[in-house]
């Protein structure tokens, strides 16, 4: 195991020899794996320091390890700590591989997502928008990964107040999901339920409604007629529905979404 592994080597060679780095880093993945966020970040401060003592604090090697302690920080709801960490580990992905390389990519990514959870849209804005231009770049422009990053960007702005950008961009991110996934993979389903919040969010009704349907069908089809995902998607359809005064139509749905949510989670 890796505590075995771990208590050999600081026998060995002490507490922070170079070698005890990685065999902290493992168990500290292993916990925040299983949820133990807080039980794991000893474990990465220790190997954070160790890299930054035998490496310094610069080092490509050392990126990973910041990276690391940010996620289980961020993982605690320790946006602003999360943050100082996953910029550090940009500045140096930036420094050693340059600013269009695709784990620069991850590390913009990652970025923007702990300062969206900030409510901080505006500052991530352009991040998102580094992350689809490395993209693009590197992977071509319909791509998968280039489709989540539209779909990043479009809840962003949408968030921010805009429309007829965010509703370009989901167009593009699901015809992109559909030609590589077709028409009834889940992957096209949440783009469709993304498109449609732009569009209710214009009193476009109509059109929201006729998406909120493709994607609960595609998500009955692909996980149940009794799965919660279900129940999102028939409480989304319910809410497009009340927005155009159809109180009859949208009642049979939300007692349907009710039905499932009390079975799976219980009446409580």
């Amino acid at each position: 195991s890796f505590e075995r592994a771990l208590r050999i080597d600081e026998t060995a060679y002490g507490p922070d020899h170079p070698d005890v780095a990685p065999i902290l880093n493992n168990l500290g993945f292993l916990l925040s794996k299983q949820g133990h966020n807080r039980e794991a970040e000893p474990f990465h401060r220790r190997a954070l320091a160790i890299q930054e003592k035998t490496l310094g604090p610069d080092h490509p090697d050392t990126a990973p390890f910041l990276d690391n302690l940010g996620n289980v920080l961020n993982g605690q709801g320790r946006y602003g700590e999360a943050e100082s960490l996953y910029r550090r580990a940009l500045a140096i992905q930036e420094k050693t591989l340059g600013p269009d390389h695709l784990d620069t990519a991850i590390a913009l990514h990652k970025l923007a997502s702990v300062l969206g959870t900030q409510d901080r849209h505006t500052d991530a804005e352009p991040f998102h928008r580094r992350v689809i231009a490395i993209y693009e770049k590197a992977l071509g422009p319909e791509h998968p990964d280039v489709a989540l990053s539209l779909s990043h960007l479009a809840i962003v702005l949408n968030i921010q107040g805009g429309y007829s950008e965010p509703e370009a961009l989901h167009r593009r991110a699901l015809a992109i999901r559909e030609k590589v996934h077709g028409p009834e993979h889940p992957d096209v389903a949440f783009t469709l339920g993304n498109l449609a919040i732009v569009l209710n969010n214009q009193g476009r009704y109509g059109e929201a409604e006729v998406l909120r349907r493709r994607d609960l069908a595609i998500t009955e089809k692909t996980f149940g007629l009794e799965h919660p995902d279900t129940a999102i998607s028939l409480n989304n359809l319910a809410e497009v529905l009340v927005n155009q005064g159809r109180y009859a139509e949208a009642e049979p749905l939300e007692r349907r979404s009710l039905a499932i949510r009390e079975k799976v989670h219980g009446p409580e």
